[in-house]
């Protein structure tokens, strides 16, 4: 009976070492101090009935970016760059956002194009990635 005890007592003693917190800092669940987040720099496209404005972006390999797209025409228009899959739809009068991106290729070029009117150069942009 003892010796059944005695393993009860050392299987309770591990499992509570195991589960019981040390290390770390108090209060962000004995993890690693939390980093602050890299920041993101918004690239501001402008759609509108006639085109979209600017059609040359500079970005800095490395960096992180975003788009924000404004819809100042009369249709619904969804803005493509295709190297980051990004697909942002915006309403008329409306303001959409892509997820954050980055590249490393220096030297590279990006397109990007309101999706429906590609073709049309007035629809199209062009992202160039920079040594920073």
């Amino acid at each position: 009976m003892s010796k059944l005890l005695l393993v009860f007592v050392v299987f309770f003693a591990v499992i509570a070492v195991a589960c019981g917190g040390g290390g770390g800092e108090p209060g962000n669940g004995g993890g690693s101090t939390p980093q602050p987040s890299e920041s993101v720099t918004p690239l501001e496209v402008n759609i509108s009935d006639s085109g979209l404005q600017p059609q040359t972006f500079d970005i800095i390999a490395g960096s992180k970016y975003k788009f924000v797209v404004n819809n100042t025409g009369t249709k619904s228009r969804t803005f493509v760059a295709t190297r980051w899959v990004i697909n942002v739809t915006v309403p008329p009068g409306g303001k959409g956002e892509s997820g954050p991106f980055s590249d490393a290729e220096v030297g590279a070029q990006a397109d990007c194009h309101e999706q429906s009117r590609a073709i049309r150069t007035e629809w199209k942009c062009v992202v160039n990635i920079k040594a920073g």
